[in-house]
């Protein structure tokens, strides 16, 4: 018969062999946080920084400059002439409104703009009435609505485009349109020429009462075939407002049917 083992010997070596069959438990979830497991730290590779690139420079755009106070709409980024926005002022407080087309006259540059579409359509050079003398100023001056006095009318009027004509250049004009004078393209004539109303006919009706005279003087803008008075941009004629033909052809086939406003500026013109 073998010899027994003592229990307490048989217990020790069950605690050794087999730890959990001894009532030994796995370590809890805050044990392992406590002591966590040690693990290999991975050193981030360092990415090289990029010096951004200077952006590419963005092109100014033209802003409009906004309209004086109570005057006009602008719907366009180039800015009008001083001249220009005056006379729209002016039409605008005499008429109340601003019509789609409009003409602007500067005596005092010999030059005409034509508004239209909320734009500088075209700016044409004119001859106007060559003046008379001033007692009260001793001076010749160009501007003024006096009869008989060939003076430039100033202020606010007014044209139907339906009374306005334009003929045929080289053409022998309709009487009823041009007075029955051929216009000529070649812009060329004698001082001594006897001045012809030629090409195009636009009649200027009175928008206020200081220029109430402006029908009775006869006074149009129209071609002319002293081109050279228009071209040096010298007043010339006897009160009216003279355009080369080919101009005053492009600015009758632009008018509005109606009515197109017109403001002839208070600037006299001075002989340089």
């Amino acid at each position: 018969m073998g010899m027994k083992r003592p229990i307490a010997a048989i217990i020790t070596l069950c605690c050794v062999a087999a730890p959990v069959a001894c009532g030994a438990s796995e370590p809890t979830t805050q044990q392992a946080e406590t002591n966590p497991i040690p693990t290999s730290t991975s050193i981030p590779t360092p990415v090289p920084t990029q010096t951004p690139e200077t952006p590419p420079e963005t092109p100014e755009t033209e802003v409009p400059l906004p309209p004086p106070p109570d005057s006009f709409p602008t719907q366009t980024v180039s800015v009008p002439p001083e001249q220009v926005l005056t006379g729209l002022a002016e039409i605008k407080r005499v008429a109340e409104n601003i019509e789609n087309s409009v003409i602007i006259i500067d005596v005092s540059t010999q030059t005409l703009w034509h508004w239209k579409n909320h734009q500088v359509r075209k700016t044409y050079p004119l001859s106007t009435g060559l003046g008379a003398f001033d007692w009260a100023t001793q001076k010749q001056t160009y501007i003024g609505n006096e009869l008989n006095s060939r003076r430039a009318p100033t202020g606010y009027m007014f044209t139907l485009g339906e009374k306005s004509y334009a003929c045929e250049i080289d053409e022998l004009a309709d009487k009823g349109g041009c007075w029955g004078w051929p216009a000529f393209t070649d812009q060329q004539s004698d001082e001594s020429v006897w001045a012809r109303v030629t090409t195009g006919i636009i009649p200027l009706y009175s928008g206020e009462s200081k220029n109430r005279s402006v029908v009775q003087r006869d006074i149009f803008i129209h071609g002319t075939n002293v081109y050279e008075s228009v071209m040096s941009q010298e007043p010339s004629s006897g009160g009216c407002i003279r355009m080369l033909p080919k101009h005053i052809i492009d600015l009758v086939e632009n008018l509005d049917q109606g009515v197109n406003q017109i403001y002839v500026l208070e600037r006299d013109w001075k002989r340089a």
